[in-house]
């Protein structure tokens, strides 16, 4: 996987990954959490797992309480274009 270099792009493309990886409410524990992130990122990537899951809880697209990680209800950007 590749992440775009421009931040909104690339807000886009993370909630994609946590909304396609992550159901709403489910507790996983960290190592359920990097085997789903593995599946995008290729060998090679300039993006890995880690990072990804870094974003993802850095946004608010997963929440961590003692190793465990949480997709929450609403994350931002999750309820459409602001009118």
């Amino acid at each position: 996987m590749r992440l775009p270099a421009r931040w909104d792009r690339k807000r886009q493309v993370l909630r994609h990954v946590a909304e396609r990886s992550f159901d709403v409410g489910v507790d996983h524990p960290e190592r359920a959490v990097d085997e789903r992130l593995a599946a995008w990122c290729a060998q090679d990537s300039p993006v890995d797992h880690v990072t990804l899951r870094r974003h993802l809880v850095d946004l608010g697209h997963l929440e961590r309480r003692d190793g465990v990680y949480r997709r929450p209800a609403a994350t931002p950007g999750s309820a459409g274009p602001a009118s």
